[in-house]
């Protein structure tokens, strides 16, 4: 132990931009002043560990990109000794490889937790058998949403009592002004007469922004002044951008690009969309609803956890850019509608999912395995 504090290290391959790692900077941001943290890359720091750093946490790059190699078979036991050096209480790993090896690396009365965020649509037999084989070592595991935790069932044969959902958190902000709202939207070339619709994804296959393009070609005949926000890049930038300009829906789509102005973004948006075919507890959604913003959102991973179907959100059928189109003519005919759940959005994530609630499961959990009572 750092003192009397209670070491917890936070193993992930990298800390670049995104969910789990924003996710870790929450936590440790957080964390009670009984507990100290550090950071351990595998491979590289990243902006977020960057951070971190700045703010005086420890973050230690490891430079291992390959952990089945012979430099991983040192790195691996570099990582053992230094848990023991470093006086590390409990080891919490994110991401695929990290919880691989931390159940492994642990020694002495070190705790370990892994923490799965997705639904393992990534994983093949083999990886899978594998973290089969592993999870037994880990002394809790936690995941995302309930969908995340029944794919690990599935997948890798962990049994349910095992796993403990921790829902991400969130801290829900103040409504902005009308001003505010107008003058973002002028920044972006928008005005007050706009439908404004954002997407906040990474550009990639398994965001499915195709679906969303096919949508706006169903819905811009009859709302010339609609404007469908992408916020987010990724290797397909330029393959959406040609196919929005061939569907002749060019001049109402904006390609943002990754911004640091995302909650400023939403809260000038009338609708949030997602139309993602796999995710584990999407933040996107989880920032649209705290924004007050009414969510059309695809049937995937943890969004049933948050959105009650027309009760605080929409939820439609994945890949399906009619039932998609449908529910966004009805939130532009129906202001009222859209109003009811949007309030009913935030009430929701203000009194289930926020950073309180979050931690305080998390550090629960954490002082069980510490006092070796292990996961309920």
């Amino acid at each position: 132990m750092k003192g009397e504090k209670k070491h917890i290290a936070y193993l992930i391959d990298e800390m670049k931009v995104g969910g789990a790692q924003r996710h870790i900077e929450g936590l440790i941001e957080r964390l009670p002043p009984e507990y100290c943290a550090s950071v351990l890359c595998l491979e590289k720091s990243g902006p977020i560990g960057e951070e971190l750093a700045g703010r005086g946490v420890p973050v230690i790059e490891l430079h291992c990109p390959n952990l089945w190699s012979i430099n991983g078979a040192s790195t691996f036991f570099r990582l053992r000794r230094m848990l023991r050096e470093e006086g590390v209480d409990l080891l919490h790993a994110f991401l695929g490889t990290a919880c691989l090896i931390a159940p492994l690396v642990k020694s002495g009365n070190i705790k370990t937790v892994t923490s799965r965020r997705d639904t393992g649509f990534w994983m093949g037999k083999a990886f899978s058998t594998l973290a089969a084989m592993v999870a037994s070592r880990a002394d809790g595991i936690t995941a995302n949403s309930t969908a995340v935790k029944d794919a690990a069932c599935r997948l890798e044969k962990i049994r349910p009592e095992k796993i403990e959902v921790i829902h991400n958190g969130i801290d829900v902000p103040e409504v902005t002004s009308h001003e505010a709202r107008m003058k973002l939207r002028h920044s972006l070339g928008l005005d007050g007469n706009d439908i404004v619709i954002t997407q906040v994804a990474t550009l990639t296959p398994v965001k499915d922004h195709e679906t969303a393009i096919s949508a706006l070609v169903r819905l811009a005949p009859e709302h010339p002044r609609l404007r469908w926000v992408f916020v987010g890049d990724g290797p397909r930038m330029e393959p959406l951008k040609h196919m929005a300009a061939n569907m002749g829906v060019g001049r109402h789509l904006l390609f943002l690009g990754e911004r640091q102005d995302v909650r400023d973004i939403l809260m000038a948006s009338d609708i949030s969309v997602l139309t993602s075919r796999s995710e584990g507890f999407p933040n996107a959604v989880l920032e649209a609803m705290a924004c007050g913003l009414p969510v059309v959102s695809t049937d995937c991973g943890g969004v049933n956890d948050m959105i009650e179907d027309s009760v605080n959100g929409m939820v439609v059928p994945v890949a399906a850019p009619e039932s998609l189109a449908a529910a966004i003519e009805k939130l532009i005919e129906n202001t009222g509608l859209a109003d009811s759940l949007g309030s009913k959005a935030r009430e929701r994530i203000g009194a289930e999912f926020t950073w309180e609630n979050t931690v305080g499961k998390t550090c629960a959990l954490y002082e069980r395995l510490l006092a070796g009572k292990g996961s309920e």
